[in-house]
């Protein structure tokens, strides 16, 4: 059960590659901009919050319903992505890099499941574990 709670763990903590990295912002009327860059989406958001309340005139405007973040690969702007997690019998997950449909997502998490999976028959795909990026 360890080694599951391990794998778990590493796919959590790990960005989805090298290249892609979010790029979150806040900005006011004043023309206040505040951004931050992060191959986590949940980092770069925090980042922006905390330099805009310590920054910002007004601290209490900071709140993340406010902050806006775009997924960046290879230097471009991309729209909505999904990712999957498709696992195996011994719980060993396998995440497919983002796609531009829920579908192509889940096929490809499960493709590749089924390629490095050492008992590929057992793999199988629960759709709750598909989300937006």
């Amino acid at each position: 059960m360890r080694l599951v709670s391990a794998v778990l763990l590493i796919l959590t903590i790990h960005p989805l590659w090298s290249e892609s990295l979010w790029n979150c912002h806040i900005s006011f009327r004043d023309k206040q901009l505040f951004e931050s860059i992060s191959p986590w989406k949940k980092i770069a958001a925090k980042k922006v919050i905390e330099q805009c309340k310590n920054k910002y005139q007004h601290p209490k405007s900071c709140q993340l319903k406010n902050i806006h973040c775009h997924l960046n690969i290879d230097s471009a702007v991309q729209g909505r992505y999904w990712q999957c997690l498709a696992m195996d019998a011994h719980g060993i997950g396998f995440k497919n890099q983002p796609e531009s449909s829920y579908d192509s997502a889940a096929i490809e998490s499960m493709a590749l499941c089924k390629h490095k999976s050492h008992i590929p028959d057992t793999c199988s795909l629960n759709t709750i574990t598909c989300h937006e990026l």
